[in-house]
């Protein structure tokens, strides 16, 4: 899920396990899980939503493939082409990205 950090007076979103409650630290320990089937196992069609859960590679993963349920067929893909892919769908691309940055690096502290 994403959360806002408050730190040194600032707002920082970040990403926290749905399944631990803790802190995804690293984009490559990161995954997302998702359903593609309801609970009758009928595969969902165009138009169709489905939460995703942010979870940590490994362990969480599998217990986030779990609790969507055995009878539902599940999806995945790595946080970093999710929110590659996300970024993309809402405009985000390269040269946005790069005047963002110009924009408000003053701003930016990562933790």
């Amino acid at each position: 899920m994403i959360k806002i950090l408050y730190h040194h007076d600032k707002s920082c979103p970040i990403l926290i396990c749905d399944i631990c409650g803790k802190k995804i630290e690293n984009i490559n320990n990161g995954s997302v899980a998702f359903r593609l089937s309801d609970p009758q196992g009928v595969y969902l069609v165009e138009g169709d939503l489905t939460d995703p859960l942010y979870v940590h590679s490994g362990e969480c993963f599998l217990k986030a493939e779990a609790k969507l349920g055995e009878m539902q067929a599940t999806g995945s893909e790595a946080l970093s082409f999710h929110l590659y892919y996300l970024a993309r769908n809402l405009g985000l691309g390269l040269e946005k990205y790069k005047e963002v940055e110009k924009d408000y690096e003053e701003f930016f502290e990562f933790i």
